[in-house]
């Protein structure tokens, strides 16, 4: 007889993250649904007991997510908005929409479900809003906002019903068949740019693997309502720049720091022209000097201690990243 708590569902279970999440739990002998929005002439292979769906959940009506969910253990929601988008103006509406209505709405109706564990993948900013109150992070940035009002509003929607568990990440590396790697951008600056100019600071680094390991552990060891801040690595900027020019097989090219003042007046002029477009950016780049300027690192050893993931291969993972970019050129 199949274990009742080895069954679960995936919303964005193609997606870059979803992807290695279903295989994970593939791998752990779980049965999987990936539920994702649809895809155009692509097909994904995974080896163990998976059946895939395609739909927009947020468009679909309350009885028929529920007949979607009903019968697994736990869902994991890789769903939402993320930072990079620039939404009309005033972006909190967006953001609110995207990323706090439809997940209270997902983690209601997976406790009607009777669903026993929502996993739901945010992002590290939440750390930092906690650590460095002086910022104002959520004041000043509609996404992060977004993010810590999704945290509260599903966490207080499980009810003592179903266990929700946030897992706060950092800057993924890896690779997801079909998918250009976000760094794509950044990639390509690197490439063809004689010198690399970047700013101070630095951020924590993780391999998409490693994400996927530790939706696992969560799914097994997480309590109801913590915060978990998954990572690996922590690394300046001309670190993660000098890895990747390694990974790409090109000759180490000089990194200037550019001085801070010189990164907020670029950002000013960023937030201005988002301003004459009627845009808002889910980061106000008048305020995000203040977070890019600075080391973003962390310890994650207390979330790998409870959920029993380990340490990223960097190496590894930029690899993936930089052979995804090449394919995909």
């Amino acid at each position: 007889m199949a274990d009742s708590n080895k069954t679960a569902f995936v919303v964005g279970g193609t997606g870059f993250i979803g992807y290695h999440v279903v295989r994970e739990l593939l791998a752990k002998d779980y049965r999987v649904t990936a539920f994702s929005l649809p895809e155009k002439n692509k097909s994904f292979s995974w080896q163990g007991d998976v059946k895939v769906e395609y739909g927009d959940i947020n468009k679909l009506d309350d009885k028929k997510v529920i007949a979607l969910i009903k019968g697994n253990y736990a869902v994991i929601y890789c769903a939402g908005a993320d930072d990079r988008t620039v939404p009309p103006r005033p972006a909190r509406d967006f953001f609110y929409q995207h990323n706090v209505e439809a997940t209270q709405r997902f983690v209601r109706l997976a406790r009607e479900a009777g669903v026993k564990k929502v996993i739901i993948l945010s992002s590290y900013f939440l750390y930092f809003e906690r650590q460095w109150r002086e910022l104002e992070l959520v004041r000043y940035h509609p996404y992060i906002w977004s993010r810590k009002v999704q945290a509260e509003s599903a966490i207080a929607e499980g009810q003592d019903k179903v266990d929700v568990i946030i897992l706060e990440l950092p800057y993924i590396f890896g690779a997801t068949p079909h998918r250009m790697p976000l760094w794509a951008p950044l990639l390509s600056y690197i490439e063809k740019a004689k010198t690399i100019y970047y700013t101070n600071g630095g951020t924590n680094v993780v391999a998409v693997e490693t994400v996927a390991e530790a939706v696992a552990g969560a799914i097994k060891h997480g309590e109801h309502g913590a915060h978990y801040t998954i990572g690996s690595d922590n690394v300046t900027w001309p670190m993660m720049l000098r890895a990747l020019m390694r990974a790409m097989g090109i000759k180490a090219k000089k990194v200037v720091t550019l001085p801070t003042f010189l990164v907020k007046i670029a950002l000013y002029f960023v937030w201005l022209k988002h301003l004459i477009e009627g845009r808002e950016g889910g980061l106000d780049p008048r305020r995000l000097v203040y977070l890019q300027t600075r080391n973003t690192f962390f310890n994650a050893g207390k979330a790998r201690d409870v959920l029993k993931f380990k340490k990223s291969d960097m190496g590894k993972a930029f690899a993936d990243t930089i052979k995804a970019w090449k394919e995909g050129k």
